[in-house]
């Protein structure tokens, strides 16, 4: 049976319709394909921009400084092209005082029970499951304060009497050192791991520093740590004794 005109008209209609419908959603995506890559390209432009103008910024900054010093020895590679100046590698200030410099302000926690301390600034999945299991093979309850509203005092007062530490932090692993708390410091494989190394290394005990979960939870062997220390931190402490001394005084 032949179709009336009418009904011809209307699938005509359908298919015109449904065709361009088509060629629009393909003419959407090819737009967010190219937009996509002009985002890509400016954002790609941006972030050169912005390290050449750091880069620029440093230049004129460290025309005017006598001396120039970095935490992590990685960064005198990389700011060495920027200028004629020698770039020295000092500790972090907060490894120039000693643990009895701290006492005067660390508080002991509210904790009747022997306990191991949790800290991470960041990724923490596996770091956690290693708490949980020093604490259980310790009989330690687990404390964690990585999202705990606390005073530096009571900061310092949970690494002074903490059974076993496991942090992800540079400073959580500056205060278990301070301390002599056995710990560990889980590795996140990010650029924060280089602060970890550096610090570990230095005082022979880059094993601390870990990756993976342990076949066996040991303890740190510390009887070197106080003459690692100082050598460690003694270049540091000249190098600011020699700042301060060629410092104009004021008039």
């Amino acid at each position: 049976m032949e179709k009336d005109s009418g009904t011809v008209f209307r699938e005509l209609k359908e298919d015109v319709s449904a065709y361009v419908e088509l060629k629009l959603e393909l003419l959407k995506l090819s737009t967010y394909e190219r937009t996509g890559k002009v985002i890509a390209v400016l954002s790609y432009g941006l972030i050169l921009l912005f390290l050449a103008f750091f880069a620029i910024l440093f230049i004129f900054l460290v025309a005017n400084f006598n001396k120039i010093s970095v935490r992590e020895s990685g960064l005198i590679e990389r700011l060495s092209p920027l200028t004629q100046k020698t770039i020295y590698n000092v500790v972090d200030p907060t490894l120039l005082l000693t643990a009895s410099d701290y006492d005067l302000i660390a508080t002991k926690p509210k904790v009747k029970n022997k306990y191991v301390l949790f800290y991470a600034v960041g990724p923490t999945e596996e770091a956690l499951k290693l708490a949980h299991r020093i604490a259980k093979e310790r009989q330690c309850q687990l404390i964690d304060i990585t999202n705990k509203q606390i005073s530096p005092n009571e900061f310092l007062g949970y690494f002074k009497y903490a059974t076993f530490a496991v942090v992800v932090s540079f400073h959580g692993t500056v205060f278990s050192l301070m301390y002599k708390t056995n710990f560990y410091t889980y590795a996140t494989g990010t650029t924060s791991d280089i602060r970890y190394y550096n610090l570990l290394d230095g005082l022979n005990m880059g094993d601390r520093c870990i990756k993976a979960m342990p076949q066996t939870i040991e303890d740190v062997d510390f009887s070197k740590l106080d003459k690692k220390m100082q050598q460690f931190t003694a270049f540091s402490k000249d190098y600011i004794n020699d700042v301060i001394q060629q410092s104009p005084s004021d008039k």
